[in-house]
């Protein structure tokens, strides 16, 4: 699968994806998931798992690309790798390339969920979660990530910021 903002069984999806599967590989610019590309508006994805690897230039994960916007994602797994090229602002997740929240009452959850692949991001990369792309405090009501794991192995390639800093960083979730 390819084109702009991919993913393996849905582009994008703001409704209930129960017991799917995906095995191909999604390339795409903008946002890449092994089974949705993005996923939010109180979109569900449970029991369902994607096979394949994702590439993005700007946010690629193993089961989605981009979540948000109330979006949920409960016992699903992804065993795909997952590539963000560009070096200045992109994310690579192993579950989720992107996790994002505009506003408390529209925050994501991920429980229960695991990946088995690889994250390599330009900017971020995690092995749940690659980056955050709204400032999310500790603690806030709402945005969580519970009861979840990974295996692969986290890679930020080492972009800088326009400070001189570098601004990649690479962690477990």
């Amino acid at each position: 699968v390819s084109g702009f903002g991919s993913g393996g069984l849905a582009s994008s999806v703001s409704a209930t994806v129960i017991n799917c599967e995906a095995h191909g590989n999604v390339d795409a610019d903008g946002f890449a998931g092994g089974l949705v590309g993005r996923l939010q508006g109180g979109g569900l994805i449970s029991r369902s798992f994607a096979t394949g690897d994702a590439t993005s230039d700007a946010a690629a994960g193993g089961l989605v690309g981009t979540l948000g916007l109330g979006g949920t994602i409960e016992w699903s797994y992804a065993t795909g790798d997952a590539w963000a090229t560009n070096l200045d602002n992109s994310g690579a997740g192993g579950l989720v390339g992107r996790a994002s929240t505009d506003a408390i009452d529209e925050a994501f959850s991920v429980t229960n969920s695991y990946a088995l692949g690889n994250a390599t991001g330009g900017a971020a990369s995690g092995l749940v979660t690659g980056s955050f792309y709204d400032w999310i405090e500790p603690g806030t009501p709402g945005a969580s990530i519970q009861f979840c794991y990974a295996s692969g192995d986290a890679t930020a390639t080492g972009a800088t910021n326009p400070m001189g800093d570098i601004a990649s960083y690479a962690g477990g979730l």
